[in-house]
């Protein structure tokens, strides 16, 4: 929750890497971008406000593929 009260953040991601090929993403939004409809992309669910994902990449490659989708949301 602290985070999503940064002034000036929108969308926070954490990425946790799992195992060397797998990396779950959690999104954050502070209400302005619906960060489910960037989890429904990849198979993920949650909520407006609160949303993840799971891909078989490694974190790097995970960071790479989720910025380049969020370029359109933000």
């Amino acid at each position: 929750k602290f985070l999503r009260t940064i002034k000036g953040i929108e969308v926070i991601v954490i990425f946790t890497e799992i195992g060397s090929s797998k990396t779950r993403i959690n999104f954050r939004s502070s209400g302005k971008v619906d960060v489910a409809k960037l989890a429904h992309r990849f198979s993920g669910g949650g909520h407006q406000r609160a949303s993840g994902c799971t891909l078989d990449k490694n974190v790097e490659k995970s960071k790479q593929i989720i910025m380049k989708e969020m370029k359109g949301l933000v």
